[in-house]
């Protein structure tokens, strides 16, 4: 049995610590853990303080979390005993508590670079975020740029927020609500990310110093029908830029949705209109769904939302599939195709996949995407062989369209990786809120774990080396083992003043040798 160890606060020990590790990130069930601690002597022998699943959950609850969760009521003045509930916590405790993790402050960016391959500055390269056009454009000062995500097409899945009440009302009328109901929600959590993006906050970071941070707005990633609803356009457009649904197979540049265009079309719809009928109806001509009186991007300082798109696309007469299955499918679909169909088809196809395939790439430059323009142009010239051979009547169908959008988004945002549906797929419904707290409050154990060890290894080199400085490597046991290894007794003079002299200039920012 493990004696009691004070940094492992408050689990007995390490092994205690482990195991609560173990069943919370593994998902271990409820039952088989009781069953798991009901066998003789096995709490006993591990040292374990809890007996059961309910009390390890206690142990972890007790754990301060970094955000509390809120509650509140929505309701539609037709229908004051409705109550719609709603589950939500404050965005810039989420921001505080990210920029301020010790464990990413090597790691985090606040500001935008231009990063080219070579010295030349001939070919620009795009990976993370800030290698992107749209960060220079607003940055201003230090920005930290939000990212709103959801996934689900019932919007109880991703608000937790309880279902509209159909009751005597028709599909325009209920669908109108989900869309009031979805607006007023984002625009009660986002609330305080307006005053903050227009003035600032302070944020201590995890290097602990103290940064006047501007939370802005980037975009949202959201399948389809959440980006319908997001933006308010009229499904079966696009929800980025004006091209109608008949337009969405033509190959050209239309003007972007932006919000003062969807704004002035629903001030206009207000203005000239007296019934919910005609107000959705005035919106609709211009293919904005009518419904909404107030969207949750209204106001946002520097921000014309975005759309993120995510790199699962095709079509097929399945019903709903997953990324996963998608690309199982995507691995095989030319092989099932050879011998056939038409050499155009195949041509058609394998472009797609060529772009598909492209647009996944971690890393992109200015040859990539001309790899990609051209992959998409190639399917661009042979996809009319679709509907010759009766497939479709035709192809205005939005993720094809959507495609002509990709490279400008890499350009601005970085490479796809950086917003794609699948970093954000889960399911918080209000049952959900203690297992997502829970497991929150493991990770950030864990890296409370990791920053108190490295500790332990500086205060080991002070000890070796006495009062003067020495940075360690990125990894501290290694480093351990390293200055075990090179002081031992060698009898040369001045051997560990040079050894210590030679580390430093090693670093990116060297200490002078009269620091030594």
């Amino acid at each position: 049995m493990e004696e009691e160890d004070p940094l492992f606060y408050p689990f007995a020990s390490h092994l205690d610590w482990k195991v609560v590790c173990w069943a919370v990130q593994e998902g271990i069930g409820h039952k088989a853990f009781d069953r798991l601690l009901a066998i003789p002597g096995v709490r006993e022998h591990l040292g374990l303080q809890y007996h059961n699943i309910r009390s390890l959950h206690q142990t972890i609850d007790s754990i301060p979390a970094w955000a509390k969760w809120q509650s509140t009521h929505l309701s539609f003045h037709d229908k004051p005993q409705h109550k719609h509930e709603l589950h939500y916590r404050n965005p810039l405790d989420a921001i505080q508590a990210l920029l301020g993790n010790p464990a990413h402050a090597r790691d985090i960016v606040y500001k935008p670079s231009t990063i080219f391959s070579d010295s030349t500055h001939s070919t620009r390269i795009y990976n993370e975020m800030w290698s992107g056009r749209w960060w220079h454009a607003v940055q201003g000062a230090y920005v930290a740029l939000v990212i709103i995500a959801s996934n689900k097409t019932q919007l109880t899945r991703y608000l937790s927020v309880d279902k509209v009440l159909k009751e005597e009302l028709s599909v325009k009328e209920a669908s109108s609500r989900t869309q009031r109901l979805f607006h007023e929600s984002l625009c009660i959590i986002l609330e305080p990310l307006k005053e903050a993006g227009r003035t600032g906050v302070e944020i201590t970071g995890g290097d602990g110093l103290v940064r006047l941070v501007f939370p802005i707005i980037a975009y949202y990633v959201a399948d389809y029908p959440e980006q319908f609803l997001a933006m308010c356009s009229k499904y079966g457009t696009c929800p980025k830029c004006k091209a109608r649904a008949d337009q969405l197979a033509e190959v050209q540049q239309f003007a972007h949705r932006t919000q003062s265009w969807t704004t002035s079309v629903i001030n206009e719809a207000n203005t000239n209109t007296n019934s919910n009928a005609a107000f959705c109806q005035h919106c609709m001509a211009q293919d904005i769904a009518g419904g909404v009186f107030e969207l949750f991007w209204l106001d946002f300082p520097l921000c014309n939302i975005h759309l993120a798109i995510t790199s699962d696309n095709g079509w097929s007469g399945m019903g709903q599939i997953g990324g996963k299955e998608r690309k199982h499918m995507a691995r095989v679909l030319l092989g099932c195709l050879i011998g056939k169909v038409p050499g155009d088809v195949i041509q058609a196809y394998c472009s797609l996949l060529d772009f598909i395939y492209l647009a996944h790439y971690p890393t992109h430059d200015d040859t990539t995407l001309q790899y990609m323009q051209k992959a998409l142009e190639d399917f661009h010239q042979h996809k009319e062989v679709i509907i010759n051979l009766g497939v479709r009547e035709d192809l205005d169908i939005p993720k094809f369209h959507s495609l002509q959008h990709y490279l400008e988004n890499i350009k601005n945002f970085g490479t796809t990786d950086n917003y794609n549906i699948e970093m954000f797929e889960r399911n918080e419904k209000p049952q959900m809120i203690a297992w997502l707290t829970r497991r929150e409050k493991v990770s950030s154990f864990q890296s409370y774990l990791k920053m108190s060890m490295e500790d332990e290894e500086e205060e080991f080199a002070h000890s070796m080396f006495g009062d003067q400085r020495l940075l360690l490597t990125k990894r501290p046991h290694q480093a351990r083992c390293h200055i075990l290894n090179v002081i031992q007794d060698h009898n040369c003079q001045g051997f560990k003043k040079d050894l210590i002299s030679y580390l430093n200039s090693q670093l990116p920012d060297p200490h002078s040798r009269g620091q030594l």
